[in-house]
């Protein structure tokens, strides 16, 4: 469970210093079906 929240953390750390991050992966799943 820590290693997950450890990921998370990092994931939203990353997506938080990298906007455009976001925006691919918004764009990315209003593509999918």
């Amino acid at each position: 469970m820590s290693t997950y929240t450890t990921i998370d953390a990092a994931i939203d750390g990353f997506l938080n210093t990298t906007p455009w991050a976001m925006d691919l992966l918004r764009f990315f799943l209003a593509g999918l079906p």
